[in-house]
């Protein structure tokens, strides 16, 4: 009977540390505003450059809504302000370029970039 209660106790002590082990891999999100984007195009290129930042796991920006959602390592997490450098970084590079053979609204795009 006392093994008995040992293996049960065993089981659970096994379980919890499971339960916690668990709780601390859920990863975080952060959401940013994103302006200067003329079309979709923009959002796939920003995409890349917020995936490329230290830190990041997953980035999907919504060109409608101008919305960058963005999960974080929890173990070593990327800093807001680390992402909106990369976003600047981007839109820096972006509209130094006199023509942007991928933008799907060029007319947008020269208005922003005249705008800046």
């Amino acid at each position: 009977m006392l093994w008995k209660s040992a293996i049960q106790l065993c089981v659970i002590v096994a379980l919890a540390g499971c339960a916690t082990s668990s709780k601390s891999s859920y990863p975080n999100t952060i959401s940013l505003k994103v302006d200067g984007m003329a079309c979709p195009n923009c959002a796939k290129h920003i995409e890349q450059e917020l995936k490329q930042v230290p830190g990041v796991e997953t980035a999907s920006v919504d060109f409608d809504t101008k919305t960058a959602m963005v999960t974080v390592n929890p173990q070593n997490p990327a800093t807001e302000s680390q992402l909106n450098a990369a976003v600047a970084q981007w839109k820096k590079e972006h509209f130094a370029v006199k023509e942007d053979p991928e933008c799907l609204d060029p007319k947008k795009r020269e208005e922003m970039q005249k705008g800046k």
